[in-house]
């Protein structure tokens, strides 16, 4: 489904994935930790992705980042290959939760489908509001630190 904005999950699941502490996908309020035992490398791929959202980030940085401690004999496959296994286990804890994961030319980013939340990006969007309001006293000050801490 290259360049495709994802399909709708359906109402019967909501999908929550948290990042803040450890990294949990929560469906229902069942939480899911066998993303976790699956590789160290696609839960990279996912969150970086997920921080990413919404921008093209290209195979090559992805290969830059995730495989920066050793070289790979044939790095693009093996992103391939790494995306579809994390396409494959995202859809294993929720119908269509793969589809998150957009290929474009190139490239790859994340798209949040209808009833998937991610708990960083709530915070950021919180955060990006609050900064909108008139300040008030240490309203702003409160905002630049949740930001700096956050980085």
């Amino acid at each position: 489904m290259p360049n495709q904005k994802p399909e709708v999950a359906g109402a019967e699941n909501q999908v929550i994935i948290r990042m803040m502490n450890l990294f949990t996908i929560e469906v229902n309020g069942d939480v899911h930790e066998e993303l976790m035992t699956k590789s160290r490398k696609g839960i990279s791929l996912v969150q970086y992705l997920i921080l990413e959202r919404g921008r093209p980030v290209s195979s090559q940085r992805l290969i830059r980042e995730l495989w920066s401690d050793r070289r790979s004999e044939n790095p693009e496959s093996a992103l391939k290959t790494m995306v579809s296994r994390m396409r494959a286990a995202l859809n294993s804890i929720s119908p269509n939760l793969g589809s998150c994961i957009i290929s474009g030319q190139g490239n790859y980013r994340w798209e949040s489908i209808e009833g998937v939340r991610v708990d960083v990006l709530e915070i950021i969007d919180l955060i990006n509001t609050l900064r909108q309001e008139p300040p008030h006293p240490g309203h702003m000050k409160r905002t630049e630190a949740m930001m700096e801490l956050y980085r």
